[in-house]
């Protein structure tokens, strides 16, 4: 029997957030470093929709339709009422809640560090925001879809590929339930960094969609984040990979793919540019220019970039969302959750 002092000890040991019970280390991570998770939180509180259901049929406590009974059905799943009414055997079958499995792959290359023209002018006097940047703005939506697959127990994972590390493998997560899982995402997204200027062009995203297998086995649901800046072909072709690979589940159903296309107002419409110093993220390499002369060529070949990354994963039967910097992310997420 626990006497009410070890029972206070043992309160003060733990804290409930979201429904789950933090180890005391996790706690005192969070407290010293709350700000991703506040706004994890924050955006998570108006866009929560309940747990995730298979396209399976089990036993829950939400009918979904009747079906013939035959011989070695459960009884109890018998509507006598129907019965009564039709003089024939139904049964009921209602929805199956399972774990979902989720993959965040965050790009993390270097054009993510980049907030628009204004971010850039102010960086190059020193006086940035980090925060104002496509690589926050990608760990905020992570870290909202990890939250709300953290409170509806589902498993969630990460893999950041193309930050600053010791190897050029993406820095990874396993895929696991609860908040402390959720608490050790939170400080691999809050401890990274964007990998600097190298000398080639991006393929971050390309090569996490290439690694995923190492992470999800089975079914489950990959959700790519980031600005999309690589040839559309070898990274469709990699969404294609994790969606139809070898390490699908018994059902051998595939997984789903998704992408949130996160990219700033200035890089959608150049127009308030003038003439400025371009420089690429990517490799460093530097062409001055006017928006005048430059505008309408941009915009076209933008928009059918960004066509051809939407109509690829949506030829995956997957969900495509832009997410530009200016708008509301709880708007961005509650269309994409939707």
């Amino acid at each position: 029997m626990v006497q009410p002092d070890e029972q206070r000890g043992r309160r003060r040991r733990g804290r409930r957030v979201g429904g789950g019970l933090l180890r005391r280390e996790t706690v005192e991570a969070l407290d010293r470093s709350p700000d991703l998770h506040i706004v994890a939180r924050t955006y998570a509180e108006g866009i929560y929709q309940g747990r995730h259901r298979t396209r399976d049929r089990g036993s829950s406590t939400e009918f979904y339709d009747y079906r013939a009974y035959t011989p070695g059905d459960p009884t109890q799943l018998i509507d006598w009422k129907l019965y009564g009414r039709t003089d024939r055997l139904y049964i009921r079958r209602f929805h199956q809640e399972s774990q979902l499995t989720i993959l965040l792959i965050v790009d993390g290359s270097a054009s993510m560090q980049f907030g628009g023209f204004e971010w850039a002018r102010r960086a190059a006097q020193n006086d940035v925001d980090l925060n104002a940047t496509k690589f926050r703005r990608a760990c905020e939506l992570a870290a909202t879809v990890a939250y709300l697959g953290a409170r509806q127990g589902d498993r969630v994972g990460l893999l950041l590929s193309g930050v600053e590390s010791a190897t050029d493998r993406p820095v990874a997560v396993p895929p696991g339930a609860g908040w402390n899982t959720f608490h050790e995402l939170l400080t691999v997204l809050g401890t990274s960094r964007p990998r600097m200027p190298k000398s080639g062009p991006g393929t971050a995203l390309t090569d996490g969609f290439l690694h995923a297998d190492h992470l999800i086995r089975g079914s489950g649901l990959i959700i790519g984040i980031g600005d999309g800046l690589e040839q559309p072909e070898p990274l469709m072709d990699a969404m294609s990979r994790a969606r139809y690979g070898a390490s699908r589940g018994v059902s051998g159903r595939a997984r789903e793919i998704s992408f949130l296309h996160v990219l700033t107002d200035d890089e959608l419409d150049i127009s308030g540019l003038g003439g400025a110093r371009l420089v690429d993220s990517e490799t460093g390499i530097q062409v001055r220019t006017h928006s005048d002369a430059v505008g309408g060529g941009y915009r076209e070949r933008l928009d059918a970039h960004c066509r051809q990354l939407a109509t690829g994963v949506m030829s995956l039967n997957g969900r495509y969302q832009m997410c530009a910097l200016s708008e509301n992310p709880v708007d961005q997420l509650r269309r994409f959750l939707s």
